[in-house]
């Protein structure tokens, strides 16, 4: 799964907005046909099936992350934390606005916060280890940043993780990765 949501198709699909969904979204189609031809149901009932087997096949944008931070204060760490694990309404969530707030006082940019879903599909990990995909880092220095760069983990700024959410892909590494170790996002 890592490769393909690194390849050059899901780029594409990504800058095209045509929805990946996993080969399980064939599998569930079929069983909910299957039921359907034997109980019958109108047009609007089977959208709305659909949907919900889009939303449960789709690959959110930190879908097979394992994904660690290092530089940040806790609530920003938190906020990573619980968009990094689950898919949620951004119309009922408060940190999304929080970490605008923070990459604009940071001069990352604005972030637009109307969005319908965001985040999901990743697990966060507090301990940077090699088993990691990806290390969050508010500048490029430190431990966690050393050991990652040895070990292969993506180095991304934290605006690949908002760029990710506003997506709703995962957004290339390399046009986020810090360029030298002089550099600063």
């Amino acid at each position: 799964m890592k490769d393909s949501l690194s390849s050059n198709k899901y780029r594409v699909s990504a800058k095209v907005g045509i929805p990946v969904l996993s080969v399980d979204f064939l599998d569930k189609c079929e069983k909910e046909a299957r039921r359907r031809n034997s109980v019958g149901s109108d047009a609007g009932d089977i959208a709305a099936a659909i949907q919900n087997i889009v939303e449960q096949t789709w690959y959110w944008p930190f879908t097979g992350c394992l994904v660690c931070t290092t530089g940040f204060d806790q609530d920003i760490r938190d906020e990573i934390k619980y968009l990094t694990a689950h898919t949620t309404p951004a119309d009922s969530y408060n940190g999304v606005e929080m970490l605008a707030r923070f990459a604009r006082e940071n001069l990352l940019g604005d972030f637009d916060t109307h969005l319908k879903l965001i985040g999901g599909g990743g697990v966060y990990h507090g301990v940077l280890t090699p088993t990691c995909t990806h290390l969050i880092a508010l500048t490029p220095e430190g431990q966690k940043y050393k050991f990652a760069r040895q070990w292969g983990v993506h180095v991304v700024s934290l605006k690949w993780f908002l760029q990710s959410l506003k997506t709703g892909y995962r957004q290339n590494e390399a046009d986020f990765a810090f360029k030298d170790d002089n550099a600063s996002f």
